[in-house]
This record gives structure tokens, C-alpha cells and sequence, in this order.
């Protein structure tokens, strides 16, 4: 018995090493970020071709909104983000986070493979989004073999 749950524990511990490494492991090259991605209001990035954008937004159960969001890499890099995610309120020049809990996120990465797309869905349960005014909702990625981490976001109103 306690053989079976040693083979069980190194097969676990081999892939969570894989899936770790297709993200942290050493950079290769470097791409130039940019600013915000042309002709999409709303929809901003830190590195040229990787951005969100806004396939619908639905109401749950509790009131709450769900963002159904595309993940796009239009560049040739293997990308990754986890589902750690921000919703932050435009107070003057700053932005503030809105969470009302804490959230916990499981840090497994998702690869966003070159000149593709991934739905993604996030949720506003947890955040306090009484106040009206400008809202983002931020997520960050890195290039696959790690490096710096990026953000990338879409604003919207209340």
C-alpha cells in the first residue's frame, strides 16, 4: 500500500515539474512590450500582441458578473497566465483594489500557445463594485520559459 501512494506522490510531483517549468524555466531572447493594442477601446496590454478582450458578460445566480474573456497571442511566443486575476477602481490617476476577501487562486499556469486563443471566464463575486466610475479587471502573463511578468487588462463602467 505504501508503494502505491509513493508512485502516486513522484508521478504528482513529475508533472506538477512540468507544468511549473513550461513557465519558470530560463528566458529565451526578449520581445519588445508595447502599450495598448490599436482599435480596441477598453483593452489594454503591456506586450504587443498578448491581450484580453470581451466575448460576452453574463449575470450569475448571485448578482454577480462573469466575464467570459479571449485570451489572444497574435506574437510566435509560447505564453502562460494563471488564474490569479484583479478588479481595481480608477480613483483619480490611480487605480485601487476593490476585493472585499481574500481570494485564493491555484497557481497552475495555462499556456496560451503562439497566434491562438482561450476563452477564460472571471467572475466580480468577491469585489465591491458599488461605486460608479471606471473599472478594470487585470490579469499578468509571462513568455514561457519565464521572465518578467506582464498585465494586461480591460476596463469597463459601472
Amino acid at each position: 500500500m505504501r508503494r502505491k501512494n509513493a508512485f502516486w506522490m513522484i508521478a504528482m510531483a513529475v508533472i506538477v515539474g512540468i507544468l511549473l517549468s513550461a513557465c519558470y524555466g530560463e528566458p529565451e531572447g526578449s520581445s519588445a512590450p508595447g502599450a495598448a493594442v490599436p482599435d480596441a477601446p477598453g483593452v489594454h496590454t503591456e506586450y504587443d500582441g498578448v491581450y484580453l478582450s470581451v466575448g460576452s458578460v453574463k449575470t450569475g445566480d448571485e448578482g454577480q458578473k462573469i466575464f467570459s474573456l479571449v485570451w489572444n497571442n497574435e506574437t510566435p511566443q509560447l505564453m502562460c497566465f494563471g488564474h490569479m486575476y484583479s478588479i481595481e477602481y480608477r480613483d483619480g490617476d490611480e487605480w485601487k483594489d476593490v476585493s472585499v476577501e481574500d481570494h485564493f487562486f491555484f497557481t497552475v499556469a495555462r499556456l496560451l500557445y503562439p497566434e491562438s486563443t482561450l476563452g477564460w471566464s472571471y467572475s466580480t463575486q468577491g469585489f465591491d463594485l458599488s461605486r460608479p466610475g471606471t473599472y478594470r479587471l487585470r490579469c499578468q502573463f509571462s513568455r514561457e520559459n519565464g521572465g518578467p511578468t506582464y498585465n494586461t487588462w480591460i476596463e469597463f463602467e459601472v
